[in-house]
């Protein structure tokens, strides 16, 4: 019979080997629910900015007109030629599907994180404690709220470009520190991946700032010459970017919007300084409110981190950290400075809760990184020299050892990490449904762009003209969802639209809360997402969807039913709804299904009621399509759900 001390002794010496696969396993759960989420919620359609930057590139390359010059032309204030690059090899590459450069960026934005792993174990190597204590970190860099940027325009691309550049050029300046050949080539490294992240987006110029405070810091050889000729190179790079190259005059990314800026920050600094702690508090919740208090909060655990280890801060073994942290630092400045109002721009000048947008997301997430790491490194090192020295029997010393002064630290980051992560989760799950849908319909109007209205084709991009000339050109060659000779969706569902008409009896306005949408309606146990019509006066509600093509092999498909709530009221009576399909060019109305239920005193209507409707006839036609409900005597307790009526078509 085996002992329990044999077990023991079994378990201590090979633990590492059974507990590192499980470690491993939650390390890259968040990067495979990470991938999960982008096929899921992302779409492939082109949206805003990328009709007047990716779309034309590639249509051009694909009609032999290509430009080579286009790629150094500006995107708002950005210059990104290497992002540019980038995008137009994945586009042509796999006829402008908008989803492969969600994929890559989200790629590059891992093994940026991977690269922040491997900074840690080179400082302070990898023992199963930092392993855990590095958990938390990835998951809050994988949380759902910032997966939101890899199913959201162009900067799921060009931030993580921006990131990993700077993680490169702040490395290579903490290796130049030697004399040797290794380290000045490690220098020229740092100089041409400065030049790649100015280049990459707008906020890379900050990496000349962050180097500078990273040079000035750390130990080096020949420290003043390297300092001087960062220096230049800077200046060299801003000369050519901003004169050389030129940049705007009008406009909310202009030369003109950023000296209003300035001036705003310049008149009312506490404002904008506020506006910057609601910032870094947005690492941890959107909550415009909240997010000032965490902000502060965050800014205080910093002060006091430096304070505590004032004796012993490091700043040459641990530079790259501090540089990665400025960094982070001034590219949430800078989504403060431009977003957060100024004179004619924006939020009001007196602006003092203030949080970026999702798309922002990626700008400002470095800071509590960095702010973690840090803390976990000083607590690791002060545990090695507590370790070193002699214990001390006095308890009040055990109290104010600087050890136990970094834990409670890290205690609190290690907190507020764990609820940014909770805080993020169902929001950012909300946000990528809504963006879903809202994509979804977008692939649909371009899909059908030769019927669909102006007003709704404009939602596609600022510049209906945009939309309008290059919609045809990517039929033309296959690109984006014309790609595939039977071109998604295959279906149209009708909770991704807005009605284009809601009228009542009598053509009566209709009562705002008489119409609604909800993502997920339950009646009897089964859920799905559902359009609530309410019957206003004798002849209902009438709910009308215009421009609907009919394909070939279309079936018409939903569920009706009753809410719940209404079962066991004796005023309701049921509902009659019913399903008609009108032709513009005949001026003819076709009922296609009429139906009552009446829960009430029926219980097998006590549930969703499923209908599949041919849509044969009416092939071809690009026709509206009425729903409408009724109320069966009177309208008492109506609250009728159309279950995700969709059309669906086979290829």
């Amino acid at each position: 019979m085996i002992s329990r001390k044999l077990i023991r002794e079994f378990f201590f010496k090979y633990y590492h080997y059974l507990i590192l696969p499980i470690l491993v396993f939650i390390l890259v759960a968040p990067i495979i629910i990470g991938f999960f989420f982008i096929s899921h919620y992302a779409v492939n359609v082109p949206y805003w900015d990328q009709w007047n930057t990716i779309v034309p590139s590639t249509i051009d390359w694909y009609a032999g007109t290509f430009d080579y010059h286009s790629i150094f032309e500006p995107q708002n204030d950005s210059r990104p030629i290497l992002t540019n690059i980038l995008m137009l090899s994945i586009s042509v590459s796999t006829a402008l599907n908008i989803n492969a450069i969600f994929y890559v960026g989200f790629v590059i934005y891992i093994l940026c994180i991977f690269i922040i792993l491997y900074y840690v174990k080179k400082d302070i190597g990898m023992s199963f404690s930092t392993l855990l204590l590095l958990m938390p970190m990835v998951y809050y860099a994988f949380n759902l709220y910032y997966m939101v940027r890899f199913i959201h325009n162009l900067g799921a691309l060009s931030y993580p470009v921006l990131i990993f550049t700077a993680l490169a050029s702040l490395y290579f300046l903490s290796e130049s520190k030697m004399n040797s050949r290794w380290s000045n080539l490690c220098f020229l490294f740092s100089i041409g991946m400065g030049i790649a992240c100015t280049f990459s987006f707008a906020a890379g110029l900050s990496i000349w700032f962050a180097g500078f405070i990273q040079l000035l810091i750390q130990k080096m050889h020949r420290r003043f010459e390297k300092i001087i000729v960062w220096t230049l190179s800077a200046i060299s790079i801003f000369y050519i970017y901003f004169i050389l190259l030129g940049s705007q005059t009008t406009g909310l990314h202009s030369t003109g919007a950023y000296i209003s800026f300035i001036e705003t920050t310049l008149r009312q600094p506490l404002d904008k300084f506020l506006c910057f702690m609601g910032t870094l508090g947005a690492e941890i919740i959107h909550d415009n409110t909240v997010a000032l208090f965490f902000g502060i909060l965050l800014f205080a655990i910093l002060i006091a981190l430096l304070y505590v280890n004032r004796y012993s801060l490091e700043l040459d073994r641990y530079s790259k950290w501090y540089g990665l942290l400025t960094f982070g630092m001034l590219t949430s400045l800078e989504v403060t400075l431009t977003r957060s109002g100024g004179l004619d721009y924006l939020d009001p000048v007196e602006t003092i809760f203030f949080i970026p947008g999702p798309r922002h997301s990626l700008a400002i997430f470095l800071p509590l990184i960095c702010i973690y790491i840090l803390a976990i490194i000083y607590w690791k090192e002060s545990v090695a020299q507590r370790k070193k020295g002699e214990k001390s029997p006095n308890p009040m010393f055990f109290l104010r050892a600087r050890e136990f002064k970094n834990l409670f630290l890290l205690c609190i980051i290690l907190l507020l990490l764990f609820g940014s992560i909770i805080l993020h989760s169902t929001s950012g799950l909300s946000l990528a449904k809504a963006h879903h849908n809202q994509q979804i319909t977008y692939q649909y109007y371009l899909q059908n762009y030769a019927e669909i209205p102006e007003d709704k084709l404009n939602l596609l991009c600022w510049n209906l003209q945009l939309v309008k000339s290059q919609a045809p050109l990517l039929e033309q060659y296959n690109l984006s969802i014309f790609a595939s000779p039977n071109p998604e969706p295959h279906l149209l569902r009708f909770y991704w639209l807005d009605p284009d008409v809601k009228t009542a009896s009598g053509n009566e306005t209709l009562i705002e809360t008489y119409y609604t949408k909800q993502s997920e309606v339950k009646i009897n146990s089964i859920s799905m997402p559902a359009i609530f019509e309410h019957p206003q006066g004798l002849r209902g509600t009438t709910i009308i969807y215009e421009h609907i093509k009919i394909h070939k092999q279309s079936n018409f498909e939903f569920d009706i039913g009753l809410d719940e709530k209404i079962w066991d009221k004796s005023e309701n009576d049921g509902v009659i709804f019913e399903i008609n399909i009108y032709n513009p060019q005949s001026d003819l109305t076709y009922r296609i299904f009429s139906k009552t239920l009446d829960p009430v005193h029926e219980k097998n209507d006590r549930m969703w009621q499923h209908f599949k409707i041919p849509l044969e006839k009416y092939v071809g036609e690009n026709v509206s399509v009425q729903f409408v409900s009724r109320p069966s005597g009177n309208n008492n307790y109506d609250w009728a759900w159309w279950g995700d009526p969709k059309i669906i078509w086979t290829t």
